[in-house]
């Protein structure tokens, strides 16, 4: 099944595109974890796929007081548009909240954004400041502030994981409609599909977690060997070599369902003397589970001591739970 979002209007193979069903459930899910609201606009601005409105702010979206009309032709006098983190956008209005954008491409163009917002960056103005801009726009003060109090506060450095992650899952999964397909080419669409979600969320992970490289790997049906699917900042010649459940570090995460955080050496007896690379700083290798099943295993590994996985251990774990749900 396909959520299939039309970018600019007329149908061609330069402005039409395809978000997969899963990805936009994954999608959905991350909004629901980061608490953050996430929509869609077409090049020109209009609304492609509402925001969330009864949560995550989006009645202040929707107020053309807020000033967050994404329109070409839009009176953009209440908000100001900047870059974000180099190729990212960000909305900033005169209440200083922040909807941030993330531009989708097709060969090379752009055909429309996400929308990642509203959220405040750093720090709240005060009640009293909210009181006083609300009556310049003839806004309900105290309804004003209660809605942006049920915002998310996040640091810049958050915006840009939120951003990455984001940015990895929806944007690997951008494809073309080319016309009616065969059978050979669904069947196609459909591993594309399946490789694309592997490799989104995998660089997205990498990102959350601020290291540099990382893999993938697949159970079989039979429930007997691990299958490398995608890798980031690794040699790609590895993929679809497999391995034995219970085989290595990642078949015993996969056959005890037990996740390792692992620094250069262990004293677990069970991994130990599988520790070969001392340059390795941190490694997570997580089994990817859904409704008691597993379904795979996530590896991350870093050669760097400023990463992010002990941090984000949990919204890590959370986001891999969706993931295997929808894989």
């Amino acid at each position: 099944m396909t959520l299939i979002v039309y970018f600019g209007g007329k149908m061609n193979r330069r402005e039409d595109s395809i978000f997969s069903h899963k990805s936009w459930d994954i999608l959905c899910k991350v909004r629901d974890t980061l608490k953050v609201n996430v929509f869609i606009v077409d090049i020109s601005g209009k609304m492609i796929v509402p925001p969330e409105i009864r949560r995550y702010g989006g009645s202040l979206l929707m107020d053309p007081a807020m000033g967050f009309d994404l329109r070409i032709n839009a009176d953009t006098s209440l908000s100001t548009r900047t870059q974000f983190g180099g190729k990212y956008f960000e909305l900033r209005n005169r209440f200083n909240l922040h909807c941030l954008g993330i531009p989708v491409f097709l060969d090379e163009l752009v055909v429309g954004n996400i929308i990642v917002g509203p959220m405040v960056i750093n720090k709240r103005l005060s009640p009293e400041k909210y009181s006083l801009l609300a009556k310049e726009q003839n806004l309900y003060a105290a309804a004003l502030i209660s809605n942006i109090n049920d915002l998310r506060i996040v640091s810049n450095m958050d915006a840009s994981s939120m951003l990455g992650l984001i940015n990895e899952i929806a944007v690997n999964n951008v494809e073309m409609i080319a016309g009616n397909d065969d059978a050979t080419k669904r069947a196609d669409r459909i591993e594309q599909e399946v490789t694309a979600n592997f490799k989104g969320f995998l660089k997205g992970i990498l990102k959350f977690a601020n290291v540099e490289s990382g893999s993938i790997m697949a159970l079989d049906p039979e429930g007997k060997n691990l299958t490398v699917k995608a890798v980031e900042g690794m040699d790609k010649g590895i993929i679809g070599q497999s391995i034995k459940l219970g085989s290595g570090i990642a078949g015993i995460a996969a056959s005890e369902k037990e996740s390792f955080l692992i620094g250069s050496t262990s004293d677990d007896n069970r991994i130990a003397h599988l520790l070969k690379r001392r340059d390795i700083k941190r490694s997570l290798v997580l089994p990817l589970v859904n409704d008691d099943r597993v379904c795979g295993v996530l590896n991350l590994h870093t050669k760097k001591s400023n990463d992010h996985i002990t941090a984000n251990l949990d919204s890590i774990n959370y986001f891999s739970e969706l993931f295997a749900r929808s894989a």
